[in-house]
């Protein structure tokens, strides 16, 4: 796996109970990453998703003004409704059980507000098509439909 902090790229170990994976990762700030990654943890499948986790306080709180942004908070809120729709996981592998401090309980998006890290992306279960070349296509299909995530996240929460 390679990040590309600051134009520089560097080696960079997958967490242990990741599995086995790759892809392209920026890392926009100490312990956030933001990344289109394909990851095969072995026997489960692929996962491949886009998104970001691990945000330092100050993507935390970017990403939550973005949501509570009528503008911004409006398009995030379309593009987890379109990515919902077509069938992909969308989730955060951190969730608050209420709302942040200084967001009301009744926010329109308060489900995100809540979110402390964001991801889309699709399970495939194990099948030979993995080791043919409809995994590509199939995978250029994931990253093509969540580039509008990984664009919002980059314009709102990336510095």
């Amino acid at each position: 796996m390679v990040s590309r902090p600051q134009g520089r790229l560097r080696a960079r170990l997958p967490r242990p109970d990741a599995g086995a994976g790759g892809g392209a990762r920026t890392t926009a700030g100490q312990g956030q990453d933001l990344a289109h990654q394909p990851r095969l943890p072995v026997p489960e499948g692929l996962f491949v998703g886009g998104g970001f986790y691990g945000p330092d306080p100050g993507a935390l709180q970017r990403f939550r003004a973005a949501i509570d942004d009528d503008t911004a908070g409006r398009q995030i809120q379309a593009i987890v409704r379109t990515l919902r729709r077509r069938g992909y996981e969308v989730g955060s592998h951190e969730t608050l059980s209420s709302a942040p401090r200084g967001y009301a309980p009744d926010h329109p998006r308060i489900d995100l507000l809540k979110m402390k890290d964001l991801f889309a992306g699709r399970r495939f279960a194990p099948a030979a098509w993995l080791a043919s070349a409809k995994a590509r296509g199939r995978i250029d299909r994931v990253i093509t439909d969540t580039a509008p995530l990984v664009k919002w996240l980059r314009q709102h929460v990336t510095v």
